[in-house]
């Protein structure tokens, strides 16, 4: 019976180690951290629950029961401290999902990016995949979260609704498997004068690379309401959004229409 905790960054840091194995059958994540807060190195801050992402088995913990999630015998746990950047203390927003690490940037609306920005981005960062859609197409950081695991799973089983998990990402956001209609609605265009995403899954160096071309442009993510756009685009109608058995039915919606596109596609 044993639980696996992965470190990463400062919390590799703080204990002096990268793995840490929990010998219980099942513990709470608030359990976990009073385990490794008694094996904190000497001198170094303790560990911050309130500024950490943690996942089981590649998931939030977010979209389980947050601290009161149970981790049982064979699960893995994902330490990962926030990491917090830029002249105004912006909270960089990272996802470990599957064992892949992915960022979401949220880009400044003024001065809409040239037809080339994406390709231009993409060479100057090989080890990344990269993909750019408009903000307006993301309901919140959970949303996200929820899509990405879809084209991350996806790609991890050899079925993607396209020939490239950034691509796969762009269609489950636009809720199609055209890519032509996806880069038509939710791509970003040099016309447009809309907040855009910009987002980012490879290793940690390469991920903290393109953060530091891209922190003078950068600003807040998943700020704007964008409930009443979501669902006049997918039309989404009240009585469906009333039936959804969930605390968060607009965003289960979504992530639900989004994981049947593997069935629309085949």
């Amino acid at each position: 019976m044993m639980i696996t905790v992965e470190l990463v960054g400062g919390a590799k840091k703080s204990l002096g180690t990268d793995r840490v194995h929990i010998e219980r059958s099942e513990i709470t994540i608030t359990g976990i951290f009073e385990v490794l807060q008694g094996m904190r190195v000497e001198g170094v801050p303790a560990l911050d629950p309130r500024n950490t992402l943690v996942a089981i088995n590649g998931i939030d913990i977010s979209a389980a029961d947050g601290m009161d999630s149970v981790a049982k015998s064979g699960d893995t746990v994902s330490v990962i401290p926030v990491i917090h950047g830029g002249a105004r203390g912006r909270e960089r927003v990272r996802f470990e999902i599957g064992g892949r690490r992915l960022e979401v940037l949220a880009m400044r609306p003024e001065g809409p990016p040239g037809s080339a920005f994406l390709d231009d981005l993409r060479g100057r960062h090989p080890r990344l995949s990269i993909q750019a859609l408009s903000a307006r197409f993301v309901l919140n950081r959970s949303h996200a979260q929820k899509i990405l695991a879809l084209s991350v799973e996806s790609d991890k089983r050899g079925i993607l609704i396209a020939n490239r998990v950034e691509t796969d990402i762009l269609m489950r956001f636009a809720l199609t498997t055209q890519i032509s209609a996806a880069i038509r609605t939710a791509g970003i265009r040099p016309s447009s004068s809309d907040a855009f995403l910009v987002v980012s899954m490879g290793p940690t160096r390469a991920l903290d690379s393109l953060y530091r071309e891209l922190e003078p442009l950068l600003t807040e993510p998943f700020t704007a309401d964008n409930a009443g756009f979501l669902r006049k685009e997918f039309r989404i109608t009240k009585r469906t959004i009333n039936s959804a058995p969930s605390e968060t039915p607009l965003e289960d919606v979504l992530a639900e229409r989004a994981a049947v596109l593997n069935a629309s596609a085949a």
